[in-house]
């Protein structure tokens, strides 16, 4: 090894590692199966093949566990062991399917969508392809879902506690009001950020960077949530406060079985659910309850958004405004995240993109548009050039034309 190593050689070293590493887990899984299935645990006393696991590997409970469920998704699904072992399914991959499956009320009915997940795990980060396993599971384990939102609605609490040391602030309740919350918030973390921002801009000039502003990240995200408060107190008695815009994707028929739910001969229930195209989440990537977006659609709370196969949006319902600010929100909905791999800013905190640049004829559109952190937006014009291809996945290309995987 050489500490000379140009960048593309140490990150195809990496690659090799990593495909080891795969290979090796599709071993080490068909090996706990074997033992799982003959019960070759016991003649050391181990009371289960998890425990096996522990004591042989030294592995947590959770390294634990997911190894075992992992064995027993490649037991009844063959194609999850062959893309470990082609290194086409990343290992952190293969423990969420295997965490799904294991789901008793809709892990059997993963055979149906499963060469969809594997077909686009090598595209997808892992923070997107859980959203996808997720929003899968959401639609697919309606009772799971309902009950959660439901007891998230009974069990809902907030205190806001003062100690010797200081306050402790704690809140837990259903995922759509907490979104809403959680739009507030982040307007008032980027007021803060901004004004942070300005003031340091004007001090050191184009050799800004966010190390020399003068809160950190979390300061700052305390003084915003001082200032909610504060603006709330100086509110007048009466009045009708702003109400923050939550966009909610949600497909047709999704919502059309919310409507049909207490109706016995709806059909809809058993249509194949296509995690592609199926969704009912935030515009982060939160599952939400069917049936509790809409509740808050027919009052009026949240807006829809239609997209495209690929993902462009089409549509915002009745909100929608004809100048920049709607067309900036509709190119932040076309990912949950920044669009460059392995950045897991939410799109909620990036800037607007042009894909093809604004200097070579780029238009000023939705089709056009994608998220970017501030970064990530600066770095893009080193020759770096981003696209979507024909399934909405996002791809960067170096400025040779190789793609950043």
């Amino acid at each position: 090894m050489s500490i000379d190593e140009s960048p593309s050689a140490l990150a195809q070293r990496f690659h090799d590692l990593d495909l080891q590493r795969r290979k090796a887990e599709a071993s080490l899984v068909a090996l706990v199966d074997e033992v799982d299935r003959s019960g070759a645990y016991r003649a050391d006393g181990h009371l289960s093949v998890s425990g096996w696991c522990k004591a042989l590997g030294k592995y947590s409970h959770a390294e634990a566990n997911d190894r075992v469920r992992t064995a027993r998704l490649a037991r009844h699904l063959a194609q999850v062991s062959v893309a470990l072992a082609d290194g086409t399914l990343g290992v952190a991959q293969s423990h969420e399917l295997a965490r799904v499956f294991a789901n008793p009320r809709c892990g059997d009915r993963l055979v149906e969508v499963i060469d969809i997940f594997l077909d686009v795990a090598p595209e997808l980060s892992h923070k997107e392809f859980c959203i996808l396993v997720r929003r899968w599971e959401n639609l697919a384990d309606v009772d799971g879902a309902h009950g959660a939102a439901g007891r998230a609605h009974d069990r809902r609490r907030a205190s806001v506690v003062n100690t010797m040391g200081g306050v402790h602030v704690d809140a837990h309740g259903p995922a759509l009001a907490g979104s809403a919350m959680a739009e507030v918030f982040e307007r008032f973390c980027q007021a803060e950020f901004d004004a942070d921002w300005a003031a340091a801009r004007a001090e050191f000039g184009d050799e800004v960077t966010e190390g020399k502003l003068a809160r950190t990240r979390s300061q700052r995200q305390f003084d915003a949530f001082q200032k909610i408060f504060e603006q709330a107190a100086a509110t007048a008695p009466g009045s009708r406060p702003a109400e923050p815009l939550v966009n909610i994707h949600i497909d047709e028929k999704t919502l059309n079985n919310a409507i049909h739910a207490d109706d016995p001969e709806w059909e809809g229930h058993l249509d194949p659910i296509d995690p592609l195209r199926r969704r009912c989440e935030t515009a982060d990537g939160i599952p939400l309850a069917p049936g509790e977006v809409l509740a808050a659609a027919l009052a009026g709370r949240v807006r829809r958004v239609v997209t495209r196969a690929d993902g462009v949006i089409l549509d915002m319902g009745r909100r929608q405004r004809l100048f920049t600010g709607a067309v900036r929100e509709a190119a932040l909905l076309g990912a949950h995240t920044c669009v460059w791999p392995g950045c897991d800013i939410p799109a909620s905190r990036c800037q607007a993109d042009h894909v093809v640049d604004w200097r070579h004829a780029g238009e000023t559109s939705a089709g056009n548009g994608a998220p970017m952190c501030g970064y990530h937006n600066r770095f893009k014009n080193n020759g770096h050039t981003p696209h979507r291809d024909a399934q909405g996945l996002w791809h960067v290309l170096r400025p040779d034309g190789s793609e950043i995987r």
